[in-house]
């Protein structure tokens, strides 16, 4: 009703509003709880902590980089201990990453004080029943669109129809 008014003005856009309250034109919206909206923010809150660790750490890659130091793939809790190890002798790269080690180490422990909160709401909410677990992608793992395999199996054709006519 709103967007067939010639002239939207605020004055027009209160009376249709009041004409659509008269008339019953509005449907009942669903609020999420509270608590859903806390535990939404917490999600919210621990995946910035990982997205700013990911690019501080990556910060630390590109300075080792042009220092010449291929740091690899170490986990997040060998991270700072690697990039020490390989550039303890070199004093000028050290200055430049030492702070932000110092930042991903606290970044680090809000992390998994954050983490253990979520798992803490999930077994909560896993012992109340009612719990589907999801794989890592967000979809179930009974998810018709879920792949079935990542290998070729059965015949060139590979899959279930490969078997068949394989």
């Amino acid at each position: 009703m709103l967007k067939t008014m010639p002239n939207k003005t605020d004055r027009s856009d209160a009376r249709a509003l009041a004409q659509i309250m008269r008339t019953g034109w509005y449907r009942q919206v669903h609020v999420k709880s509270r608590q859903c909206r806390l535990w939404r923010s917490l999600l919210v809150a621990r995946r910035t902590v990982v997205n700013e660790m990911r690019t501080i750490e990556n910060v630390v890659r590109a300075i080792l980089r042009e220092a010449g130091v291929k740091l690899g793939t170490p986990s997040r809790t060998a991270f700072a201990g690697r990039v020490r190890e390989l550039t303890g002798a070199d004093v000028e790269v050290m200055v430049m990453v030492e702070p932000l080690l110092a930042i991903v180490a606290v970044m680090l422990k809000e992390f998994t004080r954050l983490a253990k909160q979520v798992l803490d709401i999930v077994g909560q909410t896993r012992s109340a029943g009612g719990w589907r677990v999801r794989r890592a992608s967000g979809r179930s793992p009974r998810s018709p669109s879920a792949p079935r395999s990542t290998g070729r199996s059965g015949s060139a054709r590979g899959g279930r129809w490969g078997r068949i006519w394989g």
